[in-house]
């Protein structure tokens, strides 16, 4: 479909609902745009659907849970794994959300939910002077005597919410990134993308090793399969198997090749049975050259 006015767009706008409304305050809360997206998400999450409904599906010890991977959020407000870090590292540090470790379809996956008796506080502290108190957070008086727009440093928050990190972190380093970038292009003859990149080197903030999401690219360039997505289906099935080390992922391969070949076996009839039928081929085919068969 294409869209020819604001008037088509309107129409459409529902396709659009999965996109995050952000609103001021959890910027405010957050005193970062990308982090106020993020907590802004969140908090839809938490709220209930409009039967009073919990959108959540996952509890653990008694509290409903959010589990989605960091190259999940691309999806809904479109920040990418490294965005995400720093977002929530944000958040865990004015203790608006807490964050765990739990499995979730059968392999580990950071969970979040949101710290109730800190954001409320929070909220209620920017509540307490009135609409006054809410009007000079959001926005200055011109010279006119009007309210304007919003007095903030804005081309610093566009700018977080638009780079891409440049600082060395933890989990991963450019120069792996550059490396991973290089061997995907060399050994699958396509060009990598800034987001598969992303996604690629969010396996090894998961706690996968270097090695391992090479042997990954490696097997597709192997089985001359040089699609992204099967890259991506061989890392998520070692992740969930929480095979985080090269070692792990080949002693895996093994006892799979290794059962498949038993299956294999057990499937094939007997040897004195396959040198009993290869006789009589042999017996067939004499007789049919009119020869005879000997010991």
């Amino acid at each position: 479909m294409k869209l020819n006015s604001l008037d088509d767009l309107f129409q459409v706008n529902q396709a659009f609902d999965k996109m995050v409304t952000v609103k001021g305050i959890y910027v405010d809360l957050a005193e970062d745009l990308v982090a106020g997206v993020l907590l802004s998400q969140i908090i839809y999450w938490f709220r209930p659907d409009k039967k009073g409904k919990s959108k959540l599906r996952v509890k653990k010890d008694g509290q409903y849970w959010l589990a989605k991977r960091r190259s999940d959020w691309w999806d809904e407000i479109r920040i990418t794994a490294r965005q995400y870090d720093r977002a929530v590292k944000i958040l865990l540090d004015k203790d608006l959300v807490i964050k765990r470790l739990y499995k979730f379809n059968g392999r580990p996956i950071h969970h979040l939910r949101l710290n109730e008796e800190v954001l409320i506080s929070e909220i209620n502290q920017r509540l307490e002077g009135g609409n006054n108190e809410m009007v000079k957070s959001t926005s200055h008086k011109s010279e006119s005597g009007l309210y304007g727009k919003p007095k903030m440093d804005f081309a610093e928050s566009v700018k977080s919410l638009t780079e891409t990190t440049t600082e060395t972190t933890a989990e991963i380093t450019k120069e792996e990134g550059r490396g991973l970038a290089k061997f995907y292009e060399k050994a699958l003859g396509r060009t990598i993308n800034s987001y598969q990149l992303d996604l690629l080197t969010s396996y090894l903030d998961d706690g996968l090793s270097l090695e391992v999401v090479v042997l990954a690219i490696k097997k597709a360039s192997v089985n001359n399969i040089y699609r992204f997505s099967y890259v991506k289906e061989l890392l998520d099935d070692w992740l969930a198997q929480g095979l985080l080390t090269i070692k792990q992922v080949k002693d895996y391969l093994n006892q799979r090749k290794n059962k498949a070949k038993k299956k294999k076996n057990e499937t094939e009839l007997p040897q004195n049975i396959q040198n009993a039928l290869s006789l009589v081929e042999e017996c067939e085919l004499a007789e049919g050259l009119g020869g005879e068969v000997y010991d």
